[in-house]
């Protein structure tokens, strides 16, 4: 199904603040010129930092500087998960590797976000019961450092939520960190915002941020909950490190009772004005019924739109791509397997400027750009490149992507041909 019109707005109050529902303003997504060159231009040909690289963030679209995430890295005094500098410049000074505390991605969740700084790192490491965030710099290392993010939000463990989705949030370059809850006992959706001093990483300012639909309908309560939030997973948010306005994309499983559960997708927006920030959030209402396992919500931006990509059960044939245009407040939800990108087919890449469907496929790259709203959903899929020993890809930052290759170490490559209406 391919849908186009209004998705529910709903405004959030934030403890004695007033909300904004004027989501228009620019996103200052970071530009990066686009020269006649290949389409694909290889940053690291190898990328060998120790026995397994999970992940890699490279500092700007451009920039051949970065940070690994690894298990265990080509020195004797780091071990289980660590991270490694790469290096923008011959005359950068070294960095030393940095030890995570923890063995496996099986025993934390980490997620790593680049500053407005070249080379500035922000790492969160979350092991459900504590967590800590730490500021990384090149040639100095860890900078700052705030283990007790765990105690972010106080929960007294009865009921909804069990636990807390912790992700870090960068508005004008300032941290945050944002927590949704695994669920809620009625309608109210409640996240909470912690705002950190940037130098220190100390805890300044925090709000809860509560969406309740029957806040605002007197006939709401009188008829009974109608429902109750069963489920809600957190996805991405904004990429870019100095946007304005962060955009951040979640699912809500909505159990009305009888075995009746409906998925919805949304959005929060968040911005900072002078009494403190704002919130909306932008709801694609009923997109599955009796949902399965929903995957974390993907999302990237263009300078005029968002789009959000969510998995059903895992399948490449039930997946979900959406379109929030701020100009006009356009929305467009495709869930049908013949008119999605690729054929539902791999997931959604931040690039430069905008942003891409980009899989694997027989060995070769293949992309679908997503800029151009005319063209939904009459895509253009390209092959950036082939080779013959490709696997599969992630993303590796912005505009940069890693690719696994199976006679070789992984390489990084920079996307930089995908120009709107090409």
């Amino acid at each position: 199904m391919i849908a186009r019109g209004r998705a529910a707005l709903l405004l959030g109050s934030l403890l004695a603040l007033g909300c904004d529902d004027d989501v228009r303003a620019p996103l200052d997504l970071d530009s990066i010129d686009e020269p006649n060159e290949d389409c694909v231009a290889v940053v690291h040909e190898r990328l060998d930092l120790g026995e397994v690289l999970h992940e890699y963030v490279a500092d700007t679209p451009s920039s051949t500087g970065g940070w690994a995430l690894v298990t265990n890295p080509d020195v004797a005094e780091v071990s289980g998960l660590a991270l490694v500098r790469v290096p923008a410049s011959l005359d950068e000074p070294e960095t030393p590797p940095i030890g995570l505390g923890a063995t496996s991605l099986n025993s934390a969740r980490v997620e790593l976000r680049t500053g407005t700084v070249p080379g500035e790192l922000w790492i969160l490491v979350d092991w459900g019961t504590s967590a800590l965030l730490r500021k990384l710099a090149p040639g100095l290392g860890l900078v700052a450092n705030n283990p007790s993010i765990g105690n972010f939000p106080i929960n007294d463990g009865v009921g909804c939520p069990t636990r807390f989705h912790r992700q870090i949030v960068l508005i004008e370059g300032d941290p945050f960190v944002l927590a949704l809850p695994d669920c809620s006992d009625s309608t109210a959706l409640e996240l909470h915002l912690l705002q950190l001093d940037p130098d220190s990483l100390q805890f300044t300012t925090s709000w809860l941020l509560t969406f309740d639909p029957c806040a605002s309908d007197p006939q709401c309560g009188l008829l009974g909950l109608p429902y109750r939030l069963a489920a809600i997973r957190g996805g991405e948010s904004t990429h870019s490190a100095n946007a304005e306005r962060v955009a951040v994309g979640f699912t809500k499983v909505r159990d009305h009772g009888d075995g009746i559960t409906i998925a919805d997708v949304s959005l929060l927006h968040l911005w900072l004005e002078l009494e403190g920030p704002k919130a909306l959030v932008i709801t694609f209402e009923n997109v599955w019924l009796s949902p399965s396992d929903l995957g974390a919500p993907l999302l990237a931006q263009d300078l005029f739109s968002t789009q959000l990509h969510v998995r059903n059960g895992g399948s490449t044939l039930d997946a979900g791509l959406f379109r929030f245009d701020l100009e006009g407040q356009l929305y467009i939800q495709v869930t049908t397997p013949q008119l999605l990108p690729l054929g539902g087919r791999g997931r959604l890449v931040q690039l430069g400027t905008q942003s891409a469907i980009i899989d694997v496929h027989d060995r070769a790259l293949e992309a679908v750009p997503l800029f151009d709203v005319e063209t939904w959903p009459v895509w253009q899929p390209r092959t950036l490149l082939e080779l013959d020993d490709l696997l599969d890809f992630e993303p590796a930052g912005v505009g940069q992507l890693l690719l696994r290759r199976e006679q070789a170490a992984p390489q990084i490559v920079q996307l930089r041909c995908l120009h709107p209406r090409q």
